[in-house]
């Protein structure tokens, strides 16, 4: 299953609007990485990644903006 694929199920459930989610590539150009973003996903790492990475990508998602 392709990760917009997930995207589209969890943005589609009620239950789920406040959930983030983050995409995971082994290859991602900056285009890819910025339509992700444009078809809705909070954030995205490219494989190889560290904990540290995920760490702020999870803050990033979750940042509130005032």
């Amino acid at each position: 299953v392709k990760g917009e694929q997930i995207l589209k199920l969890v943005r589609g459930n009620d239950d789920l609007q406040l959930c983030k989610v983050i995409a995971m590539s082994g290859k991602l150009t900056d285009g890819q990485a910025q339509h992700l973003i444009n078809s809705g996903f909070d954030g995205y790492l490219k494989k190889p990644f560290h904990i540290r990475q995920v760490i702020e990508a999870i803050e990033d998602a979750t940042a509130l903006v005032y």
